[in-house]
């Protein structure tokens, strides 16, 4: 009797490992194409990117169309490093409403994007654990959930957003933006914080946003930890913090 083979494009929920579709993770080689191609080849059988110890170069954003899972071995050893082309590292969006439940976890990404976030997160029910994104007091921002050119009353995509141990460092502007409709947003034991002066650790524009424990604020600079973009419209909305430290900030008038 003859055996097929199997192909890892047959087996549901697949490891893609970006070794084996030619990236090198010697930071010195354009690994672009070869991780593309691992994210789409997961995203045919809803499965996982794997990124074993190394530093990942890209010259162009990674995009993530289907539900599927980005993780390395810490977020230490296994890094992204995105600083060549002033674009998005990484963008997540659901044109069909099929990169829901994304998480990304164990990864790190160096970022010097001086207009752009590190990732861009349109898409519901993200979940974000041990991503660490450095951005060298040179890169824009961080972390953006939603989409920054549609007004936030008609943004609807980006929503039910959790992060956990998480570390957004070092950014010129936002370390994490909510632009959507949606609500439901939970940081857990995160670290958003800045050296450059009037930078803001995290700008809001919607209700629903929980924020426990961690650090958000300017470690050294004069930033802004939380502001709230409804309130700024005079909206009344929830936002919850709990046993949170906020470091060197400026009180908004």
């Amino acid at each position: 009797m003859a055996l097929t083979k199997a192909h890892y494009r047959m087996v549901e929920g697949a490891v893609s490992n970006v070794l084996d579709f030619g990236a090198v993770g010697d930071n010195s080689n354009d690994d672009t194409t070869a991780i593309q191609a691992a994210i789409n080849a997961a995203e045919l059988v809803n499965g996982a990117v794997y990124f074993p110890a190394g530093t990942y170069k890209i010259t162009a954003t990674l995009v993530v169309d289907n539900t599927i899972k980005l993780f390395g071995d810490t977020s230490v050893g296994s890094i992204i490093s995105k600083t060549t082309n002033d674009v998005v590292a990484i963008t997540i969006h659901n044109p069909s409403r099929t990169a829901d439940r994304c998480v990304i976890q164990n990864l790190r990404i160096n970022h010097e994007a001086a207009t752009k976030y590190a990732v861009e997160w349109n898409a519901p029910f993200g979940l974000a654990i041990d991503l660490r994104v450095e951005c060298a007091d040179t890169g824009f921002g961080c972390l953006l959930i939603g989409d920054e050119d549609v007004p936030p009353e008609t943004e609807d995509l980006g929503y039910l957003f959790t992060a956990i141990h998480c570390r957004f460092w070092r950014f010129t502007d936002i370390g994490v933006r909510v632009n959507s409709r949606g609500t439901l947003y939970n940081f857990t034991d995160c670290h958003v914080s800045s050296v450059t002066d009037g930078s803001k650790a995290a700008y809001f524009n919607k209700e629903g946003a929980t924020i426990l424990g961690g650090q958000w604020g300017g470690s050294g600079a004069t930033s802004i930890p939380v502001q709230d973009f409804n309130t700024e419209r005079g909206i009344v909305e929830v936002i919850i913090f709990k046993n949170l430290f906020f470091d060197a900030i400026t009180t908004i008038a």
